[in-house]
C-alpha cells in the first residue's frame, strides 16, 4: 500500500550521536512516510537500535533533529513522544512479568496518550488487541509464562495500546521458528492495514524484504544506501560491507510471499 499522498511521519534530519569522542551516528537523514513500513537493516554496531533510542528520546543526539508530522521532538522526554504518538517494541521482551498477558495491555492503555475518552481505556480496548497479535487464549496467564514468540506479540499489543501512530518494532523475529516467523510478516502487513506507520530493525532479511516498501542499509553509523528492497540488497556497497557471502541465502526471501 503506497503512503497516502506521500505525507511524511517521520523525519531525521542531519542526526550525529557522538559519546566521548566516538561518533555512533554520522549525519543521518531520512524520512518515513505515512502508513509505510520501512526497515533499517545493517551489522551489529551499524547503528541501527541508536537511532530507534534517538527517536524515542532514551538518547540525546549531539547534533540534529526528530520530527514527528512536523512537530521537533528532539528535546521532549520518552513519555512525551510516547503521547505525541511514537511507541516501540524492545529487542528483548520486557513485560511486567508478574502480570497476565491482559494487565500488561491494559498498562499501556493507562500510560498512553491521553485525551482519547472512555471508550479507549479498559479492557474492551485490551481485549482486541490481544486478539489482533494472537494471544487472547492467554488473556489470563502471566507474562513469564508465554514462549518467546508469545512475549514478542505481547509487547506489540501493549506498544499498540498507547495508540500509537508510528511504531517501532526492534527484531520481533529474532530466535523465532519459521512458522512464527510467518505469523510475524502478517501482523506487520496487518498493521499497516489499521493505518499505521511501521520503523523496523531485524537482521532477518527474509522478513524484512517481504513486508518492507523501502531499506535503509547502515555501516559504521553512516547511512550506505536506500530504497527498494531488491535493490538495497543487491548493492554493491551493501554486499561489501555486511552482507557478504550470506547474500543468496537471503535472496530467497525476495520473492517468497510478494
Amino acid at each position: 500500500m503506497a503512503a497516502a499522498a506521500n505525507e511524511v511521519v517521520l523525519a531525521l534530519e542531519n542526526v550525529e550521536v557522538v559519546l566521548g569522542s566516538r561518533p555512533i551516528l554520522k549525519s543521518i537523514s531520512l524520512a518515513v512516510e505515512k502508513q509505510s513500513i520501512v526497515s533499517i537493516i545493517g551489522p551489529n554496531g551499524a547503528g541501527k537500535t541508536t537511532i530507534f533510542n534517538v527517536i524515542c528520546g532514551h538518547v540525546r543526539p549531539s547534533t540534529g533533529r526528530v520530527i514527528l508530522e512536523g512537530r521537533d521532538l528532539t528535546r521532549r522526554q520518552p513519555h512525551e513522544i510516547c503521547r505525541a504518538g511514537i511507541s516501540r517494541t524492545f529487542q528483548i521482551p520486557r513485560p511486567f512479568p508478574e502480570m497476565t498477558a491482559l494487565e500488561n495491555v491494559r498498562m499501556g492503555i493507562l500510560f498512553g496518550k491521553k485525551g482519547h475518552g472512555a471508550a479507549d481505556s479498559g479492557e474492551p480496548g485490551a481485549h482486541d488487541l490481544l486478539e489482533l497479535v494472537g494471544l487472547k487464549p492467554k488473556s489470563d496467564t502471566r507474562a513469564r509464562e508465554l514462549t518467546l514468540s508469545e512475549q514478542r506479540r505481547l509487547e506489540v499489543a501493549r506498544a499498540l495500546a498507547t495508540r500509537p501512530r508510528l511504531l517501532l518494532l526492534d527484531e520481533i523475529a529474532a530466535g523465532l521458528s519459521p512458522s512464527a516467523i510467518r505469523h510475524a510478516v502478517e501482523l506487520v502487513r496487518a498493521l499497516r492495514e489499521r493505518g499505521l506507520t511501521l520503523l523496523i530493525i531485524d537482521h532477518f532479511l527474509n522478513l524484512t524484504a517481504r513486508v518492507s516498501d523501502r531499506l535503509i542499509a547502515l555501516d559504521s553509523g553512516k547511512l550506505i544506501v536506500e530504497g527498494k528492497p531488491s535493490e538495497v540488497l543487491s548493492a554493491p556497497s551493501v554486499i561489501a560491507s555486511y552482507l557478504g557471502e550470506r547474500l543468496p541465502e537471503y535472496g530467497v526471501g525476495l520473492t517468497d510471499g510478494g
